[in-house]
């Protein structure tokens, strides 16, 4: 089966076109040294371009059960799930949180796997991808949190966190994705689609969610970072 094919010109989002591959998410540990500060570990484990680097086999990222049909995932020598290759996957955004930091488009390389009952494909994604976007959640919950509570200019908050240079001609003052994320704030963190709000307050409401879900020792901006991915 064909890798997705990801579509969209300013990576808002991902045009869906493997209808049966289904993502599996992924986390990562770690442990606090004595030398480590608990923003700096968080920030690490955030960190796209690390997850890049690191190396899965096959055995820590195999799922234990389809998606589809529940089919588990059997024993050595009798598996039911196997490894169905990789695919590319790009993700947009800074790789980490510190205000600065350059966007970028790192590559990730996603492993698949394939159920022998019902031939359903899954794509095990790590915590900061979510399905049919480009952006990382934490660029997102970044570019919501500097957008509305921050009420820094589209053009400002766009110039921070995409890494894609091309604006539109007709309105080169907005950046439409803020719109079009406002409206998937469940399938990105997991908030409830109606929140009583609209536009900059929906805004607003959705980035102090984001940030009241992170330890409160750390800054409003880590805060948010953090936030869209703890659920």
């Amino acid at each position: 089966m064909a890798p997705h094919k990801e579509g969209g010109r300013d990576g808002a989002g991902i045009k869906k076109d493997d209808q049966e591959s289904t993502p599996v998410v992924f986390g990562a540990s770690a442990q606090l040294n004595q030398n480590e500060s608990l923003p700096n570990l968080l920030d690490a484990i955030l960190d796209v371009k690390l997850f890049a680097k690191m190396e899965f086999g096959v055995e820590e990222l195999r799922p234990s059960a389809c998606e589809k049909c529940g089919t588990g995932r059997g024993c050595l020598g009798a598996l039911r799930i196997h490894g169905h290759g990789t695919r590319p996957r790009d993700v947009w955004g800074p790789p980490r949180s510190p205000e600065g930091t350059p966007s970028e488009i790192t590559e990730l390389r996603l492993r698949r796997f394939r159920c022998l009952d019902c031939d359903h494909v899954m794509t095990v994604r790590p915590p900061f991808l979510a399905r049919y976007f480009r952006y990382a959640i934490a660029a997102i919950a970044l570019a919501l949190w500097l957008s509305a509570a921050m009420r820094r200019p589209a053009t400002v908050v766009r110039a921070e966190l995409s890494p894609w240079p091309i604006r539109g001609f007709s309105e080169p003052h907005r950046w439409r994705s803020l719109g079009r994320w406002l409206g998937r704030l469940d399938d990105l963190f997991g908030l409830p689609c109606d929140l009583g709000e609209a536009g900059p307050g929906l805004g607003r409401r959705a980035a102090r969610m984001l940030c009241a879900r992170a330890p409160p020792d750390l800054g409003p901006r880590l805060r948010a970072f953090v936030g869209a991915q703890l659920r």
